[in-house]
């Protein structure tokens, strides 16, 4: 299992440095492409604005299309499995009504079945006959 999680990180590591040396060379061709006209400083300045204003440009505009931010379950409440499960059947609901019925009778099912003090029992012949 060590090993898994290892090698998984050794292949993000190399894949970060794979990107990493992807955006340098292209940062040095925008600097060479603009190395004649604008000279060796002005090549690197552009090649630096144009790899900053571009991702924060990027972000403003993600930031300013982003939906507003809803207010979730209190942390204590989101802890505990009952309150996960009615959470995901009430989203569910807002979606599709028939599929959060049925997921619904699934989980009283289920919470009856591994709950034996609400499982029904079943009467004794003794019972009956008296």
């Amino acid at each position: 299992m060590e090993a898994i999680a290892a090698s998984r990180a050794v292949v993000v590591l190399i894949g970060a440095a794979l990107i990493l040396a992807g955006v340098g060379f292209a940062g040095y061709a925008i600097m060479l492409a603009l190395l004649p006209r604008l000279g060796a400083i002005g090549a690197a300045a552009a090649t630096a604005a144009v790899f900053l204003i571009v991702p924060l440009v990027y972000l403003a505009i993600a930031a300013w299309r982003a939906p507003p931010r809803v207010a979730g379950l209190p942390v204590a409440a989101a802890l505990t499995p009952e309150t996960a499960v009615l959470s995901a059947l009430a989203t569910t609901a807002r979606s599709n009504p028939l599929l959060a019925i049925a997921g619904a009778a699934l989980f009283g099912a289920a919470s009856v079945w591994l709950n034996p003090a609400q499982r029904p029992r079943a009467r004794l012949r003794s019972e009956t006959r008296s």
